[in-house]
This record gives structure tokens, C-alpha cells and sequence, in this order.
């Protein structure tokens, strides 16, 4: 992204989709029209949502620690948490049903991702957990799509694509497909159960 200066955004009613415009940007705040049909944020600016809540688009600002998303999420887009370097930890409730590509890829020192016991995923997307440094242990729920297996991976789009801490991965008994690439770089892997 080339944006290196502007550090905030407004969307007016007439913007009704975004896609991966902020990701990787310096922008620290979104303003968003008031009553916008497609979009909100909180009152800090930091987290832009779909209008009913259920879609967390793109996190700006900084986490520190554990994040958790709430009950009403349904969707975590493309990009959404991308780079939150500090973001040490995520719950993921079962309400949860798509987490998109590269959702929580270049979390640096995510530890822990804990999902909610009955997740049932209908996409958990290419890249999702790639470039996680300090991830060592992951236990993934069942997921009807599993990366993107229409297209040869390019890079690191694996879902845990050069999260080279990774010493163990536990599957849902009911998972039935590994993607394509989907530990490519995983170089301290040891387990898949």
C-alpha cells in the first residue's frame, strides 16, 4: 500500500463496498457518515463493521493483548486484522461462520486463537493465519472451505504460511480437506492430529 501519510478516512453514504483499501495503510481512524446504509464504526474510529455488526470489516489502531469478537460477528473479512503485530491472543465465538483471506495474517505475536467449542466454519480462508511468528499451537474447528484450492497457492497463502513457530495443529475429527499450501514454511511443524 502506498498511502505512507494519510492517517484518516471518511466514507460517505455513497461508498457502499470496500475491499482491502486500508490494509497495510497508516490510516488510524474511519469516519463514516451518519446513518451510512452499509457501514459503522465505533466511537473511536477503529473498528469498522458492517451496519448490523455481524461483519468486522478492518481493525485499525493498535491491539494489545486478547481480543475478543463479539457474539454477533458472523463474518471477519479479508484483511480484517491484518499486521496487528501487538494482538496476543483472539476468541472466536461460534457465531462465526467465514473468516476471510488473510484475516489475521502478520499477527506477529498472536500466541493464542482460541475458537468457541461448536465453530462451524463455512470458509476459512487462504492465508488466514499466515506469517502468526509466535504461534505455536492451533486447534482448528470444521470447515466446509479450506483455503483456496481452485488456484495453485502463490507465496506464503497458505493458511499457516510462515507461521515458522508452528509445532502443532489439531483438525476437527469431521475436517476432510487440507488446502493447498496450507503449512507451506511451517518450519518447526511436528504434529497434525
Amino acid at each position: 500500500n502506498s498511502c505512507l501519510r494519510l492517517e484518516e478516512a471518511y466514507l460517505s453514504s455513497s461508498v457502499q463496498s470496500i475491499a482491502n483499501v486500508f490494509s497495510g495503510s497508516t490510516v488510524k481512524k474511519v469516519t463514516v457518515e451518519e446513518d451510512h446504509p452499509a457501514f459503522k464504526t465505533d466511537e473511536k474510529g477503529q473498528l469498522l463493521t458492517s451496519v448490523d455488526g455481524t461483519n468486522i470489516i478492518l481493525v485499525l489502531g493498535e491491539i494489545t493483548g486478547k481480543y475478543i469478537i463479539p457474539d454477533n460477528v458472523v463474518q471477519i473479512s479479508d484483511n480484517a486484522f491484518q499486521k496487528q503485530a501487538s494482538m496476543t491472543g483472539v476468541y472466536i465465538p461460534d457465531t462465526v461462520k467465514y473468516i476471510g483471506d488473510y484475516a489475521f495474517d502478520s499477527c506477529y505475536s498472536l500466541t493464542d486463537v482460541e475458537f468457541a467449542e461448536n465453530v462451524k466454519l463455512t470458509d476459512l480462508g487462504a492465508g488466514a493465519f499466515a506469517k502468526c511468528l509466535a504461534l505455536k499451537k492451533i486447534t482448528l474447528p470444521y470447515a466446509e472451505n479450506v483455503g483456496d484450492n481452485s488456484k495453485p497457492a502463490q507465496g506464503y497463502t497458505g493458511i499457516f504460511g510462515y507461521c515458522v513457530n508452528l509445532e502443532e495443529v489439531m483438525l476437527s475429527d469431521d475436517m476432510d480437506t487440507i488446502s493447498h499450501n496450507m503449512f507451506c514454511y511451517t518450519l518447526s511443524l511436528k504434529s497434525i492430529n
